[in-house]
């Protein structure tokens, strides 16, 4: 179970998947906990059970075993409907490609989640979200004719408008150029520091992974090591040298 300090947690989680006769084991048995108000990256090469991590901990898939919370919800004992309504109001997703709605305008699709909730903005908050993700000249103008930089941030903001307990962000780098890289980050870490959100990041990049407050490092499905205050040199040589172990 969370605690007030705690935003998330992971206990022993594990998830594998059928391959012809037998499985293939994406994690195992992976434990941590994310400090509420924190900036905790999630770092590994591809092929490391990333992206399995996070779908258990946000509940987009199930776990093999082991327990997954957010807040004070068990993610991993939740029905299909109690999933939905946790995902709608305390955990915010977002992906390595944006997932808008090309006809609708920039604000209808930040605004599309509170919609579908049958939640009204506060307007003080959606001014500063817009504000902080540097969208607010883009509101009226249709999603689908912004390039893909734009998209993502988009994409990133949406997923942060309900004020979720944890931001989850898949990658959401993978796709873009340095400098729109590096203005993503920026905001998230805006969100942290501003709104007092909490924001894990899953990235096989180590200076994306370095940005954070916390990095936890994801190695063939287990967690191989934790850093405070990391720096990408440190992170690089950690997975180096466990590549040459390997």
């Amino acid at each position: 179970m969370a605690t007030s300090t705690t935003a998330a947690r992971a206990k022993e989680l594990t998830k594998s998947y059928p391959v012809g006769p037998g499985r293939v084991i994406a994690i195992r048995e992976v434990s941590f906990d994310i400090e509420r108000g924190k900036f905790t990256s999630l770092f590994g090469p591809s092929g490391s059970g990333k992206t399995p991590l996070v779908n258990c901990l946000s509940g987009l898939e199930p776990a093999s075993s082991g327990e997954a919370w957010i807040g004070d919800h068990q993610v991993t004992a939740l029905s299909e409907k109690e999933l939905t309504r946790l995902r709608r109001h305390s955990v915010g997703v977002a992906f390595r490609y944006p997932i808008l709605v090309p006809t609708l305008t920039v604000e209808e699709n930040l605004l599309l989640p509170l919609s579908i909730a049958g939640r009204n903005p506060d307007p003080a908050w959606f001014k500063g979200l817009v504000t902080a993700a540097e969208l607010t000249n883009l509101l009226p103008s249709p999603a689908g004719e912004l390039p893909a930089s734009l998209q993502q941030r988009v994409s990133v903001a949406r997923a942060i408008i309900a004020r979720p307990e944890l931001v989850v962000a898949d990658e959401p780098t993978g796709n873009l150029a340095s400098t729109p890289a590096r203005g993503l980050i920026k905001f998230l870490r805006r969100c942290v520091e501003e709104f007092g959100l909490t924001v894990l990041l899953a990235t096989h990049d180590p200076v994306i992974a370095a940005a954070a407050d916390r990095s936890l490092l994801l190695f063939d499905g287990q967690l191989a090591g934790d850093e405070e205050s990391p720096s990408a040199h440190r992170l690089a040589a950690r997975l180096a040298e466990l590549s040459r172990i390997r």
